[in-house]
């Protein structure tokens, strides 16, 4: 066990490793979020292991430039979530217009069928045949 304000090499090496997939989107333990709690988690360590350990530092240091810096994650948050308003929005909008080109499309359907069974009937009643003229 290691004294008191410091980690071991191996709990080094399982926080970078961690640390790596929660920067590039593929955590398996956590739902990805940069936290140090997930960090902990992903890394399968404790988080007084973590608060021990000179990579939580590195950690908030590169998580901060990933979010843009001076840019919190709360106010990160804030943009995806009007972000997914939006969408949410535009995804309505278009099931709307989805549903009435449906509607038109049946509704044209028919008159195509219509006129041509109006165009087999008129067909069927002539009997005149067609001449080609000279050109």
């Amino acid at each position: 066990m290691s004294p008191k304000g410091t980690s071991t090499a191996a709990t080094d090496q399982k926080l970078r490793q961690a640390a790596n997939r929660l920067y590039t989107g593929t955590a398996i333990e956590t739902d990805g979020r940069l936290t140090a709690r997930n960090l902990a988690a992903e890394a399968g360590v404790s988080r007084t292991a973590l608060y021990r350990s000179p990579v939580l530092q590195e950690f908030n240091d590169h998580a901060a430039r990933l979010l843009g810096g001076d840019e919190t994650a709360v106010g990160l948050i804030d943009q995806v979530k009007g972000k997914l308003r939006t969408l949410r929005a535009q995804h309505r909008e278009l099931q709307t217009r989805h549903a009435q080109l449906q509607r038109d499309h049946h509704d044209l359907l028919q008159v195509v069928n219509a006129l041509h069974a109006e165009l087999n009937t008129v067909r069927s009643k002539t009997t005149a045949t067609v001449t080609r003229l000279p050109r």
